[in-house]
């Protein structure tokens, strides 16, 4: 690649990531992990001459506006390889590039953002973590949580060097954020950093006599471990359900693992540290589950934007979250919400509910089927056939709508392209569940539960056939039809839209074999 391509690639990289939580950009190797300095990828090297390397260098000084003048590069030798190595903090000020464009880092991609709205959300990232806390050294730091730390992201022994290294130390005064994330004593350099984790009976708080409750769970631990002993405060308090599943009896949890995990660790890495009065609560009902965070999203974040599902970006503390994510807890910015509601849709439960009440940001898990009971019954009564999330889905659209869908319904309700859509209708179709009942509006008809639909003639015709031959081709459907070859071709062909043939190869090569359905409907 020209060098030129090069150098606005890592302008373009280290744009965004100055103006999202910051980052490191490894040039010279391939299929990178975005953000990160480990890759797995092909070494490719940085084989310019010397010229075109102070090219390279010098991107993030000309090509970026204001220069980008903290940025830390490396060079170095892999594979025998020259690489370059680019770590960038997050930055106070909104940049852009010098042909105009502002870039923000969401996922593992350069998202093209307005100037002004990086600007509020650079007003709106809290300089509060960036504090140097008077009397806060690293004596303060509880040993454990930095070996544990240092551990999982495969540092060395220099304490300090990892702490100046991820921006919390300052010579030998520690920022707040350093503090909050490795603390002995968190409380003692701030009030109410805790997790606070209580399960109610029923579905209310209730006053007075009515208030009914396990002992509140407190959690007062540094960052880096709190989240890890909340984990297991909320597991604690979970239910349990025996349900079948995969011909095994097995324990299902009232809500998927990843979802109120997810929703946890955004509240420690998001919530508005400046709000001292209150910490992170842990709600418990018998319907739902609240994780309830100090402080609203940042502008220009709004709960509206957040509740649609979709990637927004956004990050209140991005040296605490820098931190989280590496620790593993955290996964690519903007990933979470979207993945919550992902993790709730596949065990078909409601999606989640986002929300302010009074001064915190509340996240609801509600352990409410999608379906109503009337529904859920329908369905158990398909349960001999084995039936994906997405069947599901299908069946259930139509019991609501008279029994009857069509494949552009359906590529609306589970948001699928059409060819996604035909393969699961035409499997539904085989497994005799769904039958075509207007070819021009491709209507379908789903058959009541136990309904075996009459075997057609033309499908008795070849049975004698198949008791000599497994697969039929187009000569065998001739003799058995007493018909031509582009109409046996097509009567074939329709035999398989409708479930009962399966059709191996093409045109004049094609064989064709009796489907599960034909099998099942022959042997009742």
């Amino acid at each position: 690649m020209p060098a030129r391509d090069v150098a606005r690639f890592i302008s373009e990289t280290l744009c965004a990531f100055a103006n999202a939580d910051g980052g490191v950009l490894l040039v010279g190797q391939e299929d990178l992990a975005a953000g990160h300095e480990e890759s797995t990828g092909t070494v490719t090297g940085v084989e310019y001459p010397e010229e075109k390397r102070r090219l390279l260098l010098a991107a993030p000084s000309h090509l970026i506006v204001p220069a980008l003048s903290q940025v830390v590069v490396t060079q170095d030798t892999v594979d025998g390889l020259s690489v370059l190595l680019f770590e960038v903090a997050p930055s106070h000020t909104a940049h852009r590039l010098t042909d105009g464009r502002c870039l923000l880092r969401v996922g593992d991609s350069n998202v093209p953002y307005s100037e002004r709205d990086i600007a509020l959300l650079k007003e709106n990232q809290s300089p509060y973590e960036r504090q140097l806390v008077p009397g806060a050294g690293i004596g303060d730091l509880d040993e454990s949580a930095l070996h544990w730390f240092m551990d999982r992201i495969r540092w060395g022994a220099d304490t300090a060097a990892m702490l100046t290294a991820y921006r919390l130390l300052d010579g030998a005064a520690l920022n707040r954020a350093g503090v909050l994330l490795f603390a002995k004593d968190p409380l003692r350099w701030q009030d109410h950093t805790d997790v606070t984790v209580v399960r109610y009976a029923g579905a209310e708080r209730g006053l007075g006599g009515g208030y009914l409750a396990s002992p509140p769970k407190r959690i007062e631990a540094p960052l880096v471990r709190m989240i890890e002993y909340a984990y297991l405060a909320v597991a604690d308090q979970l239910r349990r359900r025996v349900g079948l599943r995969d011909l095994f009896f097995g324990e299902n949890l009232e809500y998927p693992t990843f979802a109120w995990q997810e929703a946890i660790v955004n509240a420690v890495a998001h919530r508005d540290y400046l709000l001292r009065g209150a910490g992170i609560e842990v709600w418990m009902f018998d319907d739902r589950m609240e994780v309830r965070s100090p402080g609203p999203p940042p502008a220009p974040v709004t709960v509206e934007a957040l509740q649609t599902g979709g990637h927004v970006h956004y990050s209140r503390n991005p040296l605490m979250a820098r931190v989280l994510t590496d620790c593993g807890y955290m996964r690519e910015q903007g990933e979470g919400i979207p993945r919550i509601f992902a993790a709730m849709a596949s065990a078909d439960l409601l999606p989640p509910s986002l929300a302010m009440d009074d001064f915190r940001f509340v996240v609801t898990l509600r352990n409410t089927p999608v379906w109503n009971a009337e529904t859920r019954r329908w369905l158990d009564s398909y349960s001999d056939s084995n039936l994906s999330r997405e069947q599901k889905r299908t069946l259930a659209f139509a019991y609501a709508h008279g029994r009857r869908f069509t494949n552009r319904e359906i590529q609306k309700q589970l948001d699928l392209d059409l060819y996604a859509v035909s393969t699961l209708v035409k499997s539904l179709v085989r497994k005799g569940i769904v039958r075509l009942i207007e070819k021009g509006g491709r209507i379908y008809e789903v058959l009541p539960p136990g309904v075996i639909e009459p075997v057609p003639d033309d499908l008795r015709t070849l049975v004698p056939a198949f008791e000599h031959h497994s697969g039929l081709d187009n000569r065998d459907l001739r003799r058995a039809w007493g018909l031509d070859r582009p109409r046996a071709y097509l009567r074939a062909r329709s035999l398989v839209a409708a479930g009962w043939l399966e059709m191996e190869g093409s045109k004049r090569s094609a064989v064709y074999r009796l489907a599960q359905r034909a099998l099942f409907a022959m042997a009742s």
